[in-house]
């Protein structure tokens, strides 16, 4: 296939040229067809031509797909990034062609794609055969450098902080800020939690009736000022609360706010002396360890709160007991050695929460690791197993309703807090868990769902679940699936 293309030429050095240049959907769609554009996908055989890209996700494609297909009110279908092919040098014929701004791509001319190969398979079953998109042609390499400059644009690209962007938004209109969090789901939902962490940490630190009221160093501000925390750590420190999986996803913002704004005050009249101005700098409450443990602890206390009908006061008051304030010193506190990574606001918040409610201490540690040294190969369905037992990870069964259809197949962890001398755990897995789950919510009120991509993990993750369960505590009276369990072998 022969294309005339507009284009400007660039010369960078005397070997090579770049042209500047723009596709629409059915040129896309005519060269792969034509296998004119190519995915150079790296062959581990080493009697075969290697290539150096990636395998192509067939997930991530569909997102491009539905993203230039979708109806946003805010994030319009606009891909403004290059996408960048190679027309490899022959030793003969020319592959290209310039001439008055007009760039031919010969019938018989590779394009090699360097970066941006979910885009381009996307974009070629996208409806609109007229939609555009920037693209830049290099001429000149050889496959080698090719394949260098693949690695050099995936390892130097910087991904983009939206903090400053999204402060603009706040201010200029809330409710629009509320509706881009909302289509951000729906396109790059792992990234959605940042934004709706930005959003709750913005108005935490506007509210006067809050202790991180004028407490967070925001972006660019003055270089001599101090504060307890900076808001890159802040906005961190609530990723567990606004992750897709977290205890209280299925409240609303303005909701999570509230409780969270009383859960803080509660905190600050708990371990009051740490929140005084003159002390701040004193205790680590204000710095990204105690911001860290206290969110990514917040969701379950609030399960618990609902559950119990207990008060934040009185949850939290076994945590004030282990660990009184001296344990919060900057210089001599026990918490201060901890350090500051995401794993250590998880394990101490879940041995936060075992301190306030020690009928969650279930699973067996001892299991946990005898399991992962008996079969190497499989520590991953151990770890697996270990985190969806988590009791950071319950939820209140007054969700059960909102999971309904969500799963094909799953696992899950039901938890019995209803009886005041005991826990009881069970474990299951089902290929229609909604119908499952209901059917037990009388007698539980805190469960965990994993959903499985097949029906043989499912099986083994059952398991493993089962193993990792205190013996004492488990109501499943035969191991579920003992024939297919790896550890049983």
């Amino acid at each position: 296939m022969r294309i005339v293309l507009p284009a400007i030429e660039i010369t960078q050095n005397k070997d090579t040229k770049l042209y500047l240049t723009k596709l629409n959907v059915a040129q896309i769609r005519d060269l792969v067809d034509n296998k004119q554009l190519i995915h150079d996908t790296y062959n581990p055989d080493i009697n075969l031509q290697r290539g150096y890209q990636r395998v192509l996700d067939r997930n991530r494609m569909k997102k491009i797909l539905n993203y230039l297909e979708s109806k946003y009110k805010i994030v319009l279908p606009v891909l403004p990034t290059s996408i960048v092919l190679s027309v490899r040098k022959r030793p003969t014929t020319e592959p290209l062609k310039f001439k008055d701004c007009k760039l031919i791509v010969g019938d018989d001319t590779t394009l090699y794609v360097v970066d941006g190969q979910h885009r381009i398979w996307g974009i070629q079953k996208h409806k609109d055969l007229k939609y555009e998109v920037p693209t830049t042609i290099i001429y000149g390499l050889d496959e080698h450098q090719e394949a260098a400059q693949f690695l050099v644009i995936n390892s130097t690209q910087k991904k983009v902080d939206p903090s400053l962007q999204l402060r603009v938004l706040f201010y200029a209109e809330e409710k629009l800020m509320e509706v881009l969090i909302n289509e951000i789901k729906n396109v790059i939902p792992w990234q959605s939690w940042k934004l709706e962490a930005l959003k709750i940490a913005i108005d935490l630190e506007n509210d006067p009736e809050n202790p991180w009221y004028k407490k967070v160093k925001q972006p660019n501000g003055p270089s001599d000022e101090w504060k307890p925390i900076k808001e890159g750590s802040f906005v961190d420190s609530f990723r567990h609360m606004t992750s897709e999986d977290n205890p209280i996803s299925q409240i609303s913002m303005d909701e999570k706010r509230r409780y969270l704004k009383d859960y803080w005050n509660t905190i600050r009249k708990i371990w009051n002396k740490a929140f005084e101005e003159e002390h701040v700098y004193d205790y680590i409450l204000f710095a990204p360890f105690g911001a860290g443990v206290f969110n990514t602890l917040f969701p379950s206390v609030l399960t618990l709160k609902k559950v119990t009908n207990l008060s934040f006061e009185e949850l939290l008051k076994p945590i004030s007991k282990k660990y009184p304030l001296q344990s919060w010193s900057r210089r001599r506190g026990e918490l201060s050695k901890k350090g500051s990574s995401q794993k250590v606001f998880r394990d101490t918040a879940e041995e936060f929460l075992i301190t306030i409610s020690p009928k969650l201490d279930y699973i067996n540690h001892n299991e946990y690791e005898k399991i992962r040294e008996k079969t190497h190969n499989m520590k991953w369905l151990a770890d697996e197993a270990y985190d969806i037992l988590s009791p950071l990870r319950l939820k209140s069964a007054e969700y059960l309703k909102n999971d309904r259809g969500k799963y094909k197949r799953a696992c899950y962890v039901l938890v019995n807090l209803k009886d005041n001398n005991n826990v009881t755990v069970y474990v299951g897995q089902s290929k229609t868990i909604e119908n499952r789950l209901s059917s037990h919510r009388k007698k539980y009120n805190l469960y965990c769902v994993q959903s499985c991509e097949t029906e043989q993990e499912m099986k083994h993750l059952e398991g493993t679940l089962w193993h990792l369960v205190k013996r004492n505590v488990r109501e499943n009276e035969n191991h579920p699936n003992a024939k297919f369990c790896p550890f049983c072998k």
